[in-house]
């Protein structure tokens, strides 16, 4: 059996460890879980409470840019919770890089967004990089950065 001073300790809270290509997969993959379920707060709970959103739109409705933490992106995602319905996603990862330390992990990925709201069925497609760190136990993003074109009025349909 080995011996107990030869086994990492966990990283405590705020404590940051390191990060593989699979479990960075595997946090993208259940971010969409609970996006895809309207889930918010899961999703709220990807994020360390110091991450920093940035989000960068160009639209024909609206555009613009904003910085938030995570206190007001879960605020923005309550706020819009009944504003649409029939929200389906299609992610394609493009990359992962890993930090030579293995301290962090970059997932850059392109989103499909399909949803109806108010002015009906819209389409977003969005560049997306998030950077994410193991705090707690866990993965955790620490920065999400989004460049999207959309919402547009739907021109095609999810598969």
């Amino acid at each position: 059996s080995p011996c107990i001073s030869s086994v990492p300790p966990r990283p405590g809270p705020g404590e940051v460890g390191k990060i593989t290509r699979e479990q960075a997969l595997a946090f993208m993959s259940s971010f969409d879980k609970a996006l895809a379920r309207w889930d918010f707060e899961r999703v709220i709970e990807h994020f360390a409470d110091d991450a920093l959103i940035q989000v960068q739109v160009k639209a024909q409705r609206s555009g613009g840019s904003g910085t938030f933490g995570k206190a007001e992106f879960r605020r923005l995602l309550r706020e819009s919770k009944d504003s649409f319905w029939d929200y389906r996603l299609q992610r394609t990862i493009v990359d992962v890089k890993l930090m030579s330390d293995g301290s962090q992990a970059e997932v850059e990925s392109d989103l499909t967004e399909w949803w109806k709201d108010p002015g009906g069925a819209v389409t977003a497609k969005s560049r997306e990089t998030y950077t994410i760190e193991m705090r707690a136990g866990g993965p955790r993003a620490t920065a999400l950065h989004v460049v999207t074109r959309g919402p547009e009025p739907q021109g095609m349909k999810p598969q």
